[in-house]
């Protein structure tokens, strides 16, 4: 007798059969599959331990939001180059918003895009040259061309490269 063949008794323990309600009461002890595992509360992320959850991330958010998000982390970009980023963020939503993480992602392809012209990173059919690439430990300018060939620049603190290792 397989165990395919088992009838199963009782509830599951993580009810994905049912939504998590908004609000949770200290009563409710039901595991709705979004609780942290062990890992998360032995060593939780940076975010977890400023009350950012990854759902954040993913909800949709106006221009003016995600412009707002951006200064108040430190992240300096020019209104041209940010307006082209969210033009490419906002790709095939009709409803105008763009979550953060899908203007994250854009953000570092644009980067990368950059640095490959450049000549500081490896681009996949370069594998064998040199990358050009250097351990510093202070504030870096990254440059990025816009559209119409204007460079403009997004500053952003660099972490050397021993302690993200050591991480």
């Amino acid at each position: 007798m397989s165990r395919t063949d088992w009838r199963t008794y009782g509830t599951p323990t993580v009810r994905n059969d049912i939504a998590a309600p908004r609000l949770r009461r200290v009563s409710d002890r039901r595991n709705y599959g979004d609780e942290a595992d062990a890992h998360a509360l032995i060593c939780p992320s940076v975010y977890a331990q400023s009350g950012i959850t990854s759902r954040d991330f993913f909800q949709p958010r106006s221009k003016e939001e995600i412009r707002r998000l951006l200064t108040s982390i430190g992240v300096d970009i020019s209104d041209k180059l940010f307006n082209e980023l969210w033009d490419a963020a906002k790709s095939g939503d009709s409803n105008q918003l763009v979550s953060m993480e899908s203007f994250r992602a854009v953000m570092e392809k644009a980067h990368i895009e950059q640095l490959q012209l450049r000549g500081d990173i490896i681009s996949p059919g370069r594998v064998g040259e040199s990358s050009g690439m250097h351990n510093s430990g202070t504030t870096t300018k990254t440059t990025t061309t816009g559209a119409d060939g204007d460079s403009e620049g997004i500053s952003e603190p660099e972490a050397p490269r021993d302690e993200l290792r050591a991480q």
